[in-house]
C-alpha cells in the first residue's frame, strides 16, 4: 500500500535495504472508519533468495525472514489457513480489489477481481480454496489500468498483475 505520493505505507524493502519502517499503528473506532491498511492482523510479503511468503507483521519483526524485497499491506485476508475472523459472508461491498497469495515457497498468486468478486471473505475464500493459499494479504482496491501512472526512477521494474489465476 502506497500514499498518494507513491511512498509506502508500512515497510519496504528493496534489494535487502530496509528503506521504509514497518508500521505498527493502532486505530481505533468502527470497522468502516479505520482505513484497509490498519484493520488488524495486517502482513507482510516477502521474497528471500529462494522463497516467498506472507507473514503478520508482528511474526515477521519478531523473525525477521531473510527478504530481498517486502511490502506490508493489510488487512491479511488468510492467517495460517483461516479466513480473518473480521470479514462478513455474503456482504454487499463489492469493490474490485487485489491481493497476493502464497501457496508453497515457490509460487505466489497476485489476483484483481473484476465483475461480482469483490468482497473480502469470498476474496480471502478465493485465495485458500480456490489457489491452496495457507497465507494471503489484501493489497488495494484496484483501479483501472491507466488511472495512476508512475515514472519508476529504481533500476527494477514494477511488477505486472494480470486478471484471474496467477
Amino acid at each position: 500500500m502506497y500514499r498518494s505520493d507513491f511512498r509506502p505505507v508500512g515497510l519496504y524493502i528493496e534489494n535487502s535495504r530496509e528503506l521504509t519502517q514497518a508500521n505498527t499503528i493502532t486505530l481505533t473506532g468502527t470497522p468502516s472508519q479505520i482505513p484497509n491498511f490498519y484493520k488488524k492482523p495486517n502482513g507482510v510479503f516477502f521474497v528471500g533468495n529462494d522463497e516467498a511468503g506472507i507473514l503478520e507483521t508482528g511474526r515477521f519483526l519478531a523473525n525477521r525472514p531473510s527478504a530481498k524485497y517486502a511490502t506490508q499491506s493489510g488487512p491479511m485476508l488468510v492467517i495460517d489457513g483461516a479466513i480473518h475472523p473480521a470479514f462478513i459472508v455474503g456482504s454487499t461491498d463489492r469493490k474490485p480489489r487485489n491481493g497476493v497469495g502464497v501457496s508453497s515457497p515457490t509460487e505466489v498468486h497476485f489476483v484483481i477481481t473484476q465483475g461480482g468478486m469483490g468482497h473480502f471473505h469470498e476474496f480471502a475464500r478465493f485465495f485458500r480454496d480456490g489457489l491452496g493459499c495457507n497465507n494471503a494479504l489484501f493489497s488495494m482496491e484496484a483501479k483501472p489500468l491507466g488511472s495512476t501512472r508512475r515514472n519508476w526512477p529504481a533500476t527494477t521494474p514494477p511488477a505486472t498483475g494480470a486478471m484471474g489465476r496467477s
